[in-house]
């Protein structure tokens, strides 16, 4: 059976493999998914999940990004971290697996180090969509910026306060959409980079060194399956909605916001913090 299905002709497979999904999204729509590039930098708690439920979407051309790999605390709530994935590089485990999912898609690019200028450059131009899912603050502050010099929709997914999570979208490809940059240097960890780096040092400026010394006050959080799991499942359906123009896509200054201890999920002003929720039970 199983050589049967892989000895399909491509066009089979694929529209096999869509069937259900197509009783939702109309030709039109799953062709543009599969015509679009997707770089995903971050294969974690969340940007493992998000791959996954994109392979399965129909996504045919991916570039990945992630410095890792796989060890025990990973496997609490990283979907591919086994005991057969343990000490194998991270971007190594998901191209293998989005081959197990669709044979015909692409593996473009894969960077297997750290974001740095000349990768995220490369790593950024071109594609359609940029899914930051990365821990580092230099990492945001390189991404961030190639996604608006390019104008490549970004979006970041994260965990908040372990039980909560939050996903934010910065549509670049529209001239108006606020800069992330300044959500960036609103939080306390940029305000700290300012003092290191100087306020008026601007990307071009920066040196390596400079964008390292951000990283210094990263440390490990405490984090839980059920929670990467679903801000994963959010992060896909703000993708798929950028593709099609199915639905009503939450942009920046906007985000979407769960908490899971107290059962709630709404949207609220990324600014003010105020929230507008709706019960989940």
């Amino acid at each position: 059976m199983i050589n049967a299905i892989k000895d399909l002709p491509k066009e089979e497979f694929l529209q096999g493999i869509c069937e259900r999904t197509l009783m939702f999204l109309n030709p039109s729509d799953m062709a543009k998914i599969k015509e679009q590039t997707i770089a995903l930098a971050g294969l974690g708690g969340v940007g493992a999940i998000v791959l996954e439920l994109l392979a399965r979407m129909g996504i045919m051309k991916f570039r990945l990004m992630d410095m890792d790999k796989y060890d025990l605390s990973n496997m609490n709530r990283q979907i591919f971290a086994t005991i057969d994935t343990i000490g194998e590089w991270k971007v190594d485990v998901s191209i293998e697996r989005i081959k197990e999912i669709n044979p015909y898609a692409q593996v473009e690019m894969a960077f297997k180090e750290k974001a740095n200028k000349n990768n995220s450059e490369e790593f950024i131009k071109g594609a359609d969509i940029l899914i930051m899912e990365t821990d580092f603050p230099s990492c945001k502050v390189l991404f961030f910026e190639y996604a608006r010099r390019f104008r490549v929709p970004l979006i970041n997914g994260h965990c908040v306060s372990v039980v909560g999570g939050s996903v934010k979208i910065f549509d670049y490809r529209d001239p108006k959409q606020i800069d992330g940059k300044r959500h960036f240097r609103s939080t306390i960890l940029n305000k700290m980079a300012d003092f290191i780096i100087g306020k008026e040092k601007g990307l071009d400026d920066m040196t390596e060194e400079d964008l390292s010394q951000l990283d210094k006050s990263k440390f490990p959080t405490a984090s839980l399956s059920f929670v990467t799991n679903l801000v994963g499942c959010l992060v896909v359906a703000e993708t798929v909605k950028l593709i099609t123009g199915v639905g009503k896509s939450c942009r920046y200054p906007k985000e979407i916001f769960v908490n899971l201890a107290e059962s709630k999920m709404g949207v609220r002003s990324a600014r003010s913090l105020k929230s507008s929720f709706t019960k989940l039970a």
